[in-house]
């Protein structure tokens, strides 16, 4: 099947081509209807597909001149269109001999179900050459002429508004620019922008009055000439950092034109200038920030006797988290010299995964005025020593500083181990004596051993379905290992009899969940296990034992075991009858959901069996 596509765009013509291929057809393509006439008269096509709006030819005319060919009209002509699309160009379309109209866009499986047709009706002998309804050559180039020029009118009105929208823009983003210049030049501190290479692009009147030079003086200089010496050597690393986390943030020291030295925070994010990239700088003069931290490093208040009395750690440190004052503990616990700590932030302190914590701690210091944090300090060998750090905002010399004493929490943290394991150890001794207990009872009853695995195995597997907590799924696993623990003060031979009960044997079967949580009720556990344990047998509409609750009297946990005994009750062997299919006891929770068993716990059981492939172990 060879298919002829005639559309004037590259692009549409490549996807027609990639569905129509993808379909097993062989396809050919025009970009206009003069080509679309030479390929027709040159090769045998099955079928065309053509645009309307084109240059040279377009698709009207070429249906034209097919459907006046005798050699080409039986060839059925589909219309695919995304500009012609009124009633009317449908109308004149079929009454030019088209086969089918149809409007874009059209979704890929949708387009290639049309095609199919037409082929399919072409096969059957459907499709037959089609007679235009147009013969006069004045009525065709009348109607032809009237849809035409109601496109040309459209495409006027669109190119009128495109025009509109484009002055609009350009207004807009005049606007736009004034106003970021505006917001530029106010800005109180100074902004620049420079390449990779250091080079000032642009720099505002602020940060040219403060390096006592001319904006126009700066452009064209590197960032070399204007910080001191000792700097110079970290701005391609600066630089570096900027691109590759997105921005960066540090402190340098610029010097004016007569010498004065700025100290100045520097903030910098990557951005686009002009047709290149580039990067924005806004420093913020801190000289007499410094000055002030430099002064109360020398007060009296910060006596070395007094802080090194401390007998952990103890930090003064700045706003920003630099390092002013510390005791010799710092030095001595985390390895660092004295020159090395008065370079570093409290946070480089900090062991990589407490850093977020850490700094949200300094923080929260100076927003609330004070918090605590246990965290571990990383040494500069690469030790973690575990800290309990306690911080308060307070003022020395009118600026803000946060004092921070650390106390060595190894001891206790050791301890928490130890008390740790011996609680897993004494859960691993409660587990073994549940499944000892759990054992006895099977041992007792032969007919049901395997019976309490099994529950507890499917009421698990409810819990997590039902998306309950981890701790309150642990729970039901203790309770349905030995929810029949009860039966051990049944007679054995009730329990192990091969018939039906009579009466006054089933009443003392009955007797079993309150007898379980008997057993259980004087042992303090961490889960309600012997109320669970006493409602296992529970009803939701009240006619359950031993109580006769109904409702939400009966525990979640309860509820869950309640179907899970059902349901591994009636597909599991007795003596006196063989084990159901399972989708007899599945039948059994769904008649009765919101009845005897809960609505949730019963969705969530037939869940596990018919969507979840539950099976028993």
């Amino acid at each position: 099947m060879k298919i002829l596509i005639v559309d004037d765009q590259k692009e549409n013509r490549y996807l027609l081509e990639t569905i129509l291929k993808a379909s097993g057809y062989e396809v050919v393509s025009a970009a206009n209807g003069a080509e679309a006439l030479e390929k027709l008269l040159a090769e045998a096509f099955d079928m065309i597909i053509s645009d309307i709006l084109m240059p040279v030819m377009d698709g009207f005319q070429l249906c034209r001149k097919v459907k006046g060919d005798e050699k080409l009209k039986g060839i059925p002509f589909v219309f695919y269109t995304a500009t012609y699309t009124d009633e009317k160009d449908e109308k004149f379309a079929l009454e030019l001999g088209a086969d089918k109209f149809i409007r874009k866009p059209v979704e890929p499986d949708e387009f290639t179900k049309i095609v199919q047709g037409v082929i399919k009706n072409l096969k059957k002998g459907k499709v037959r050459p089609k007679k235009p309804v147009l013969d006069e050559e004045k009525e065709i180039f009348k109607l032809y002429s009237e849809r035409l020029v109601k496109k040309l009118e459209k495409k006027m009105l669109d190119l009128e508004r495109e025009v509109t929208e484009r002055k609009q823009a350009e207004e807009a983003l005049r606007e736009s620019e004034t106003r970021f210049r505006t917001l530029f030049e106010a800005i109180p501190d100074a902004v620049l922008v420079h390449d990779d290479k250091g080079t000032i692009l642009h720099i505002n009147e602020i940060g040219a009055q403060q390096l006592e030079c001319s904006a126009k003086d700066l452009v064209g200089k590197n960032l070399r000439e204007i910080v001191t010496p000792e700097n110079r050597a970290s701005i391609a690393d600066h630089i570096r950092e900027t691109h590759t986390a997105g921005w960066s943030r540090f402190e340098t020291t610029y010097v004016s034109r007569s010498g004065w030295q700025i100290i100045a925070e520097v903030n910098e994010r990557p951005i686009k200038f002009g047709k290149g990239k580039a990067i924005l700088s806004v420093a913020r003069d801190i000289t007499e920030r410094k000055e002030a931290e430099r002064a109360l490093l020398g007060e009296k208040n910060f006596s070395e006797a007094v802080i090194n009395s401390s007998p952990g750690l103890l930090f003064v440190i700045g706003d920003k988290g630099n390092t002013m004052q510390w005791n010799r503990n710092v030095e001595i616990v985390t390895g660092y010299s004295a020159s090395e700590i008065s370079k570093m932030n409290i946070i480089d302190f900090v062991a990589k995964e407490d850093k977020k914590t850490a700094a949200e701690a300094v923080q929260e210091v100076l927003i609330k005025g004070q918090s605590s944090v246990e965290i571990d300090v990383l040494t500069k060998p690469g030790k973690k020593i575990p800290f309990y750090i306690i911080g308060r905002r307070t003022k020395i010399e009118n600026a803000i500083c946060l004092v921070c004493a650390g106390m060595d929490i190894t001891e206790r943290k050791q301890a928490e181990e130890e008390i740790k394991r011996g609680y897993e150890q004494l859960h691993e001794t409660f587990i073994s004596t549940v499944n000892a207990l759990a054992s006895t009872v099977e041992l007792k009853d032969q007919y049901t051993a395997g019976h309490q695995p099994r529950v507890t195995q499917l009421a698990c597997a409810i819990a997590e379905e039902m998306g309950l907590p981890a701790e309150q799924i642990e729970g039901i696993r203790m309770a349905g290992a030995i929810h029949d623990i009860g039966k051990l003060m049944v007679p054995a031979e009730i329990l192990n009899k091969p018939g039906p009960l009579t009466e006054i044997q089933f009443e003392m079967i009955k007797m079993h969940p309150r007898a379980g949580y008997d057993i259980l009720k004087g042992l303090k556990l961490p889960w309600p296990v012997a109320q669970i344990i006493l409602q296992h047998h529970e009803l939701m509409d009240g006619s359950g034992y031993p109580q006769g609750l109904s409702g939400e009297e009966i525990t979640v946990e309860a509820r869950i075991l309640i179907v899970a005994n059902v349901v591994e009750a009636m597909t599991s062997h007795r003596p006196y009858r063989p084990a159901f299919d399972i989708k007899v006891a599945l039948a059994e929770i769904s008649k009765n959901r919101g009845i005897l068993y809960d609505t949730t716990v019963a969705d969530a059981c037939v869940r596990l069996f018919t969507e979840k492939t539950f099976a028993f172990v």
